[in-house]
């Protein structure tokens, strides 16, 4: 299993299963490599992929199989084929233009044909016609991460999607399809790998983290209270106890329990991140809780320098209290973090508009329209400048 929390990722397996080596069979740590793929595909190739890149790279990927002396990927399991031969499936010209607005993304029943239809057409462009469309699908990616709009990308590289189908679908039909394989010694030493020895009340306060991130309160709190008894002043019991709060929607109590996780020493950077978003937020605002939200942000930076949403918020203080030179430094650092996300560029674009760089604020702004990840996204970004006109009328 695994699911994504607020500060962390989280993975859960047995270890007792072993996967099949078999052509077609299915993988039982498919989810979870389905899962470490997507955050992989997102952290490389940024998160403005389109849908059929990047679920067609995660697909691929989910059916790797660790050996002992070698690792394989690309094996095509017999489900994935039978999902996209039974019934209608997604043209090329269809899939290479889809979004999150898409019949074939919004419908659950067509969105499962749509990840498989994805994962055997990115196969057949690593592994089809013997690898040699490999290259220009290496050549795709980098077009698409230079931000070059994706059908004018495919048509590039690929040439008109019409004019594959008669060969994917062949491919498709076929009987016999390549993988890779690698090799690896995974009998890694003991005395490599970096442990830590947890106390009671430690793991406690882990495994409800773990409960949180799956959405089960009463679970966490349960284990809070054993963490309580065992070692009341621990930070990370005041931690959980913010992310809680956090789910339940209840901002001051939140806030409190992250100021109590700082007070006692907490080094994870998003109890810092976190306090600072939640106290900036407040309606009244002074020049002392102003500074403490800046060296809140600078120590969540200083404990996760890729994290580009402390940066964000960091940009915004600043460029609001009129420190333009410290808000361009963070602004530029989260675009840097996260090219192809819309926020960074929105923050950027409010510090240039507000450090008199009308011009280029513009051009972010705009490029943010085109970053952002959906409608909502959108909307936010293409009213960006007309509220910073309103924030300061006639200049």
């Amino acid at each position: 299993y695994a699911v994504t929390g607020a500060d962390r990722d989280w993975a859960a397996l047995r270890s007792d299963l072993l996967a099949d080596d078999k052509q077609g069979k299915v993988n039982p740590y498919k989810y979870l490599y389905s899962a470490y793929a997507a955050r992989v595909i997102t952290e490389q190739l940024g998160g403005g992929m389109p849908m059929w890149v990047f679920r067609g790279l995660r697909e691929l990927m989910s059916n790797t199989l660790v050996r002992q002396s070698d690792v394989v990927v690309g094996m095509v399991e017999r489900s994935t084929l039978d999902i996209v031969r039974g019934g209608e499936r997604p043209r090329l010209r269809d899939m290479a233009v889809a979004d999150r607005t898409s019949t074939w993304i919004a419908q659950e029943d067509r969105e499962r044909v749509f990840n498989a239809a994805a994962g055997v057409f990115v196969h057949y462009l690593m592994f089809g016609q013997e690898g040699a469309l490999r290259p220009k699908f290496a050549q795709l990616l980098q077009r698409l991460v230079d931000d070059a709009p994706p059908m004018e990308a495919f048509r590039t590289v690929l040439g008109e999607p019409d004019a594959l189908e008669d060969a994917f679908r062949l491919y498709l039909n076929g009987r016999l399809f390549s993988y890779a394989g690698f090799p690896s010694d995974i009998r890694i030493p003991r005395d490599t790998i970096p442990t830590r020895e947890l106390t009671p009340a430690q793991a406690a306060a882990e495994r409800a983290r773990w409960h949180i991130a799956l959405g089960r309160p009463k679970e966490a709190r349960a284990l809070l209270a054993d963490a309580m008894a065992l070692q009341a002043n621990l930070p990370a019991i005041a931690e959980v106890e913010g992310t809680v709060y956090d789910t339940e929607r209840n901002p001051s109590a939140a806030r409190a329990a992250y100021a109590r996780a700082i007070e006692q020493g907490s080094t994870n950077f998003f109890v810092h991140y976190r306090w600072a978003g939640l106290t900036w937020a407040s309606p009244t605002m002074d020049a002392a809780t102003s500074a403490q939200i800046i060296k809140a942000l600078t120590q969540a930076n200083t404990l996760a320098p890729q994290y580009a949403s402390a940066f964000v918020l960091l940009a915004d203080v600043h460029s609001r209290l009129g420190s333009n030179d410290e808000a361009m430094v963070a602004a530029v650092t989260a675009v840097r973090l996260r090219p192809s996300r819309s926020e960074p560029r929105q923050i950027l674009a409010a510090t240039l508009w507000r450090a008199g760089q009308k011009d280029r604020a513009r051009q972010e702004a705009q490029r943010a329209v085109q970053l952002a990840a959906d409608a909502s996204e959108r909307q936010e970004a293409q009213e960006l400048i007309p509220a910073l006109e309103r924030e300061s009328p006639g200049k």
